[in-house]
């Protein structure tokens, strides 16, 4: 069954009567999304709410009316030793209904493109003067960096290609041949200073690595938006364009432009020193995050920046990051928009005939099992991490060894099977990325049994 939203007048009264029984709280009042409206007052701090959830229609411990899982029943599953998830919350309609973990910080790694990459783009867009569609090559082809504006492909990147891997611009994991031909060791040079600190310094920084270095990966070169591929210095330069256009750091950017009452701050970007004496941060995978305030991110972008009746920057360029049509082809078609992984095609559903979340839902995983994930449709966030192998970190393993290696910990060798602990296999990163993510959001969509708003 394709999951939709059912017509309120098609329910009956008896269903609702289970829904919503002895334990279900009030509605909420409902929050007039007006982005012309204007504050008159001090706003009280935000707080998520919570409640039951068959309050909110989903099963938590019994299974009843449409579900064939229930909360519980995902809980015991996915923290089991062999997975190891060790937070797993989910919201609905601004209440917290299921709670393992949610207020103990943990790494997000790449999960933090979406919640500190993304809307600090926005603010870019609205404040800085960045458009997606404008060359690259605006802030990054200076000193160092003057070949994006006189080579080829160099100067026919933009922001956007940037934004949605496909620039063609290698990541430091990829091993290809012309990722390596003109500077071989830049890619190493690059994951050592992208953690930042004062070791690694101007011009031995990420950014000016990778506006320096950074190689094209496809041979003969395809032109810019014509492939994806993942690349974390490729997302890493959008984070340079973004600051370099405001002249703030990215945490300033939040803390300043995007956080609003309630919110929390991304804890330990890492600090670039970069050219100009400046100190940036990125976002591609350093800082700790509360998975509440991970998720209230997540809650501005699914309301197109609207907070409690406040517009935290335009309509219209928070629909350029959340927007399901219209991407660039190329990333459209690996599910992927303006930095965020978006559910145009089912993405995280894998059995015929599940339900599904909306194809509005987007979000961003981290690490190969992290993952915060928002339907604005049906009103729900999911937050998962797991802890895998010796190092804490959340990878899916085979035996405690990273995707792609084998043996077991902590004695790993550098192989080609991509198994791991979800007995998910396939020839390339996206197989292991991509298909535990559905083991644990697949299951969580059969654990409804109506949408809002009853309750």
């Amino acid at each position: 069954m394709v999951y939709s939203a059912p017509r309120l007048l098609a329910v009956p009264f008896a269903v609702l009567a289970l829904g919503c029984g002895s334990e279900s709280e009030p509605p909420s009042q409902p929050e007039t999304a007006n982005p012309d409206t204007v504050a008159t007052g001090p706003a009280a701090p935000f707080n998520w709410g919570s409640a039951t959830p068959e309050s909110q229609g989903m099963c938590g411990s019994t299974l009843q009316l449409g579900c064939t899982t229930t909360l519980d029943q995902i809980w015991t599953a996915i923290s089991d030793p062999r997975h190891n998830t060790k937070r797993f919350v989910v919201i609905r309609n601004d209440k917290v209904i299921y709670d393992r973990g949610s207020n103990e910080p943990y790494f997000s790694y790449s999960a933090s493109k979406g919640l500190l990459g993304a809307p600090t783009l926005v603010y870019a867009m609205s404040k800085c003067g960045v458009g997606l569609r404008d060359p690259a090559a605006r802030w990054l082809g200076h000193g160092e960096g003057a070949r994006w504006s006189t080579e080829s492909p160099w100067k026919d990147i933009t922001v956007e290609h940037l934004a949605t891997h496909t620039s063609g611009i290698c990541d430091y994991g990829n091993s290809g041949t012309p990722c390596g031909d003109q500077n071989p060791d830049w890619q190493r040079a690059f994951d050592i200073a992208n953690g930042g600190g004062d070791e690694h310094v101007y011009p031995d920084d990420a950014f000016t690595i990778a506006r320096m270095q950074a190689e094209q990966n496809a041979e003969p070169a395809s032109p810019p938006g014509t492939i994806y591929e993942y690349s974390n210095v490729g997302h890493a330069l959008l984070n340079y364009v973004v600051q370099r256009a405001c002249s703030q750091s990215l945490a300033d950017i939040f803390d300043q432009g995007i956080k609003q009452p309630g919110m929390g701050s991304p804890i330990n970007p890492a600090l670039i020193h970069t050219d100009g004496g400046q100190q940036f941060n990125q976002s591609a995978g350093t800082a700790m995050w509360n998975a509440l305030d991970g998720a209230a991110v997540l809650r501005l972008a699914g309301r197109l920046g609207i907070w409690d009746n406040r517009n935290v920057e335009p309509v219209r360029y928070w629909r350029e990051v959340t927007k399901v049509e219209g991407n660039l082809p190329a990333a459209q078609s690996s599910n992927r928009g303006v930095i965020f992984e978006i559910n145009s095609s089912d993405t995280w559903t894998q059995v015929p005939g599940y339900r599904r979340l909306s194809p509005e839902t987007f979000g961003h995983g981290g690490n190969y099992s992290t993952l915060f994930l928002n339907d604005p449709l049906t009103g729900t966030i999911v937050v998962r991490q797991g802890e895998n192998n010796a190092d804490g970190a959340s990878y899916l393993t085979l035996n405690g060894c990273a995707p792609g290696w084998t043996g077991s910990a902590p004695r790993c060798e550098e192989g080609t099977d991509w198994s791991n602990n979800w007995d998910v296999a396939g020839g390339e990163l996206g197989g292991s990325r991509v298909g535990p993510r559905k083991m644990i959001v697949e299951p969580l969509q059969q654990a409804f049994f109506f949408p809002p708003p009853f309750c």
